[in-house]
């Protein structure tokens, strides 16, 4: 059996990955959990990661990164990102792929 998170950082990355799916997909499921999240008044809150490095300009870690890369394509052909942010967030990737390199 799996040990429950020993750490701050460690649940931060448990609760991270239980609501990837959550953050990442798109559609009707999707905004009923959310919404069902906030009738709840849980203390949790849908993350909009491409949103988040669009406004900041850079990709911040992997994290990110990976999201990123994941849901480039996706978000653009469902419409969710022009074709403009999307040439933006494949040079955020470069950026941070190149700045990985020098580590």
């Amino acid at each position: 059996m799996t040990q429950p998170p020993q750490t701050v950082a460690g649940l931060r990355h448990l609760e991270s990955a239980f609501f990837t799916y959550g953050n990442e997909a798109a559609g009707p499921h999707v905004d009923r959990f959310w919404e069902l999240v906030t009738a709840e008044s849980l203390p949790f809150e849908r993350k909009n990661v491409l949103g988040d490095v669009l406004r900041r300009g850079r990709i911040n870690d992997a994290g990110e990164y990976e999201v990123v890369v994941d849901l480039l394509v996706v978000a653009e052909q469902e419409g969710r990102i022009t074709a403009e942010e999307a040439a933006r967030l494949s040079n955020y990737i470069g950026r941070y792929e190149r700045r990985g390199s020098r580590r």
